[in-house]
């Protein structure tokens, strides 16, 4: 029970934080409740990954960053088992402190993986990762060995976990020619089965926006039917829908940023006109790390639109980022599609592969915006708008690696 002036105003101020800078707040504000020790700061050098890094604004643009590290140790971690649920307004009495769990993250080498774990080890959960080699997994926690197309390793890895994510996705071609799509399928029915044989209370899932009224693509549709397959695995299940992340490793976007900075004319085929609405990767993992404890009562399995404030056509969001690199590239309309073409171009001057950019691009067939924006108000986010996130996402990326154009 929370008792004492002091403490109240603690939780007062955690339950006002909203959003992923507000989380660590809101952490802050229960460690000093809990009478745990506060988290500190140190400075981050670039290959430090068993931290996240938040920039110290106080230096400006080009300064060193700092990280944020907590001293507690296991046990004080979990005899605390608090955290706390943060939404854009108070939660109601007996709400606000939901326990801690264990934690499975699957793709725990992806850019996803390696955002979230920082957010949900902040909220005092304890993490468990998969991945086929440990090597890759730049976070500190400990990590199972295994691959879900394969199953190798999924019981060791699922064992006494309460939520599992599932951030896994097969785009790359396989040395047997077996399609994506059935990779991506086997995968699925194999973490479900085996969620099913653990006992698994809840599975998060990362998907992509998907228009089911439209008739979907290759690509669109193998990932809906990963998200049923998996939606139907546990008792509780969340899929989340986004469209383009706005991240520095995020590879859509990187696609993007690329073609901007290589290509001197903008030649924009007839999908320019499409709209999307683009998300901040700081607001998916907070809708992620949300997505953990949710209250799931009214509709146990669900998934959920998660997209940011604004509407954009992918012309607009190709220009608006050529406006934040501040680099003179016009663009030229031209009325063919001749994706098999232009992807094969767009893939070798962005550096990146035919077998990510063409279903990206096949995929461009209309409008993909969100059903509504339920996503904020359950899960306590507040999105940024797409200029942000584009200056964000460009000024992490500046911290690792040079852009030619900027």
């Amino acid at each position: 029970m929370w008792d004492g002036r002091e403490r109240g105003r603690d939780v007062d101020t955690a339950n006002r934080a909203v959003g992923e800078g507000a989380r660590m707040v809101a952490a802050d504000a229960l460690t000093a409740a809990s009478g745990a020790p506060r988290c500190g700061r140190r400075d981050l050098g670039p290959g430090d990954g068993s931290i996240e890094p938040q920039p110290d604004r106080s230096r400006g643009r080009g300064s060193r960053y700092l990280g944020t590290f907590c001293e507690r140790s296991v046990e004080e971690r979990r005899r605390s088992q608090r955290i706390l649920h943060v939404a854009s307004t108070p939660p109601p009495p007996g709400a606000a402190i939901i326990p801690a769990m264990r934690i499975l993250v699957t793709g725990a080498s992806g850019f996803v993986g390696t955002a979230l774990i920082p957010a949900l080890r902040r909220a005092g959960h304890d993490l468990r990762g998969l991945a086929r080699d440990p090597g890759r997994v730049s976070q500190r926690l400990p990590v199972v060995v295994g691959d879900v197309l394969t199953g190798a390793g999924l019981d060791e890895a699922l064992d006494g976990i309460d939520v599992a994510y599932y951030l896994v996705h097969s785009m790359e071609a396989s040395a047997d020619g077996t399609s994506f799509s059935d990779r991506e399928r086997a995968s699925a029915e194999r973490f479900a089965d085996a969620a099913a044989r653990a006992g698994l209370r809840r599975l998060v899932y990362l998907g992509v926006m998907v228009d089911e009224d439209r008739d979907p693509t290759p690509h669109l549709r193998s990932r809906l039917e990963v998200e049923r397959t998996l939606l139907a695995a546990t008792p509780e299940s969340l899929a989340l829908r986004a469209s383009i992340a706005i991240g520095h490793r995020s590879r859509s976007f990187r696609f993007l940023v690329r073609l901007v900075e290589r290509m001197p004319v903008l030649a924009l085929p007839p999908w320019r006109e499409h709209r999307t609405q683009p998300i901040d990767q700081r607001d998916v993992i907070a809708a992620l790390a949300a997505a953990a404890a949710v209250d799931l009562t009214d509709e146990p399995r669900r998934s959920l639109d998660v997209a940011g404030p604004d509407v954009l056509s992918y012309g607009q969001m190709i220009e608006r980022i050529r406006d934040a690199m501040v680099v003179g590239r016009p663009t030229l309309p031209f009325p063919w599609a001749i994706t098999p073409i232009a992807g094969r171009v767009a893939a070798v001057l962005a550096g990146e592969s035919e077998d990510l950019v063409l279903p990206l691009m096949s995929g461009l067939t209309g409008d993909l915006v969100a059903r509504d924006d339920r996503w904020t108000s359950l899960l306590g986010v507040r999105p940024h708008r797409f200029d942000a996130a584009v200056e964000r996402a460009l000024a992490d990326w500046e911290r690792f690696e040079r852009l030619a154009a900027r």
